[in-house]
């Protein structure tokens, strides 16, 4: 675990940060364990922390640094010549989604939940019909109310008990200042949109085999199934939902007349018609169950073929795909290649490299898809729709994850208005490549824009930092890893920890790399960090004009062979 400290002064000056490492366990995804070693402890010091009040740092009359907290404020600043920082202290949390429901209480509970309200998954590419107390974000109260609940038996199912298994564990620090984490988001989706990209590849370009061919016939059949078993459920529903408006209506025309003075006769005529409409409801009901059952039977089969079929695939070897394996190449050619640590799919260095070449990368990829010969390819019209769609997209995520990297304080009213707009474009386009909303895409398009504005920036308070000090961790780690005792591991894994906070230490390493540099003329301009300048508002023009170009014309939504023979499917069965 890594604590980032965050200086802001009220004078015209950079804030100060620094990274501590302030624990490192193994197997630190069981949260038990973390619980059990350094969980507890580093919460009560952060509790202790956050109820500090005010971070006071003074300049006395002999230019002496003074710190205090609130309530000490009198003492201190009596001889203080200049307050150089008067902040209140703000506590974060950024980690993956997965940390996260840990310490929000809601350790293994289904990945299908918001970390930051109470959508369910099936509302989230949803604009409008959402109840407002789904849109609600979660607050450590409704989390703790959540689980009061749950305890006393009051709410059963998944829809009711929204993943919330347990009180939060550091109810100090709000679920707002739980930062979505872009790098993990970005590594998320675009791996998500480059998978996607490449099952296209394989249905529309690639040589299929006998058996693949068979396989997809089963899949597309088993998933018109499943398609048209559940429009019958929902069609059915909602008819039966108007025929038990009407039959209410007339049981209480019924329940009316029976309480008037009539005859025998007209009475057991009302009984029978009462019965009649209630043993018709218990049909329709029953009939409901068999429609249920047969959209449960199809779902599955649809699943089961669907797996072979990905199973199938996976048995493949990069030479019974050429054209992945080519893609691969122009990718190699831009330094972007799968990590075999980070589960073969590309690490955040290779994704943002993506997103920032996403224009020439499938240009390339185009112009190889247009040369390659398969008499059973799509067509030239498709290939060029299928590539201006998902350059489309990673160039929009380059847009996003640029502006949600401007640093707390820095974002303006036109950063925030660029990112609007770019994760409107992103969800148009995420609908017509057809990709699915995972919970990183969700609060991606709804919780980071509110936390970018709340923050006026978050880019100092994301996991690039935490990310760092775990490489730099590892790197200790590796060198002690030959020590037979746990015990001596950890001492000396702190040892160098410690050099390497050392001011002592920090400052003899900053005098040596300042005695390597070359003597250069102060005087002089900085050309280099002039340059870096140039080119970052040159990057941010170019990132703009794509923007407004994708905007201008938006590539349609996407119909692939998949699709296509879905479709036929579904026409002939109707015929």
């Amino acid at each position: 675990m890594v604590l980032k400290l965050i200086l802001r002064y009220q004078i015209k000056r950079e804030p100060f940060s620094r990274l501590f490492q302030i624990a490192s366990v193994e197997y630190k995804d069981d949260i038990n364990l973390l619980r059990e070693t350094v969980l507890n402890r580093i919460g009560a010091s952060l509790k202790k922390i956050s109820e500090g009040g005010k971070f006071n740092i003074s300049l006395d009359d002999q230019n002496k640094n003074s710190l205090s907290w609130s309530g000490e404020e009198d003492d201190v600043n009596a001889n203080a010549r200049e307050s150089l920082c008067d902040a209140e202290i703000r506590l974060f949390v950024v980690g993956d989604l997965k940390f996260y429901a840990q310490m929000l209480g809601r350790d293994n509970m289904s990945g299908s939940w918001c970390m930051w309200c109470r959508m369910a998954p099936s509302q989230w590419n949803k604009e409008d019909g959402i109840p407002l107390q789904d849109e609600e974000e979660w607050t450590i109260e409704t989390l703790k109310a959540q689980k009061v609940l749950l305890s006393e038996g009051r709410l059963k199912k998944p829809i009711e008990i929204r993943g919330v298994v347990d009180f939060p564990l550091w109810d100090f620090i709000p679920v707002s200042h739980y930062i979505y984490p872009v790098l993990h988001g970005e590594i998320g989706l675009v791996n998500n949109a480059l998978d996607a990209f490449y099952d296209i590849l394989d249905d529309n370009i690639e040589v299929l085999t006998d058996e693949e061919k068979m396989s997809r016939n089963t899949t597309i059949l088993s998933d018109a199934a499943f398609e048209a078993a559940t429009e019958n459920l929902t069609t059915f529903k909602e008819s039966l939902k108007a025929d038990i408006t009407f039959y209410d209506i007339m049981k209480s025309d019924i329940n009316d007349r029976l309480q008037e003075a009539i005859s025998q006769e007209e009475r057991d005529e009302l009984y029978q018609q009462m019965q009649e409409i209630r043993l018709t409801v218990s049909q329709k009901k029953a009939e409901q169950k068999e429609l249920e059952a047969d959209v449960k039977a199809k779902r599955a089969q649809y699943f089961s073929a669907k797996k072979a079929f990905k199973e199938l695939r996976l048995k493949k070897t990069k030479g019974d795909r050429p054209v992945r394996a080519e893609v691969q190449d122009i990718l190699e050619n831009f330094e972007i290649s799968a990590a075999a640590y980070h589960g073969g799919d590309l690490n955040g260095v290779c994704a943002r490299r993506l997103l920032a070449n996403a224009k020439p990368i499938f240009e390339s990829i185009q112009a190889y898809l247009l040369e390659y010969d398969n008499a059973e390819k799509c067509s030239d019209d498709t290939i060029f729709q299928i590539c201006d769609l998902y350059s489309s997209i990673f160039a929009t995520l380059d847009v996003i994850t640029a502006k949600l990297r401007i640093k707390s304080g820095n974002a303006t009213m036109e950063d925030h208005g660029t990112l609007l707009r770019s994760l409107s474009l992103l969800k148009k386009l995420w609908d017509s490549a057809d990709l699915s909303y995972t919970p990183k895409v969700h609060s991606l398009l709804i919780h980071a824009p509110k936390q970018m504005q709340r923050f006026n920036g978050i880019g100092d308070l994301l996991e690039d930092d935490v990310e760092k000090m775990h490489q730099i961790a590892g790197s200790f780690e590796s060198r002690v890893a030959r020590l037979k005792s746990a015990t001596n591991r950890a001492l000396a894994q702190a040892k160098m920890e410690a050099i390497t906070h050392n001011n002592a230490v920090r400052k003899c390493l900053e005098q040596s790399q300042n005695q390597s540099k070359r003597k250069l003329d102060d005087t002089k301009p900085s050309y280099k960090k002039e340059n870096i300048k140039v080119q970052k508002t040159e990057r941010n023009q170019m990132r703009l004009e794509t923007l407004k170009g994708i905007e201008d014309n938006p590539p349609p939504k996407l119909i692939t062979a998949y699709e296509k023979l879905k479709e036929e499917v579904k026409k002939s069965d109707s015929n």
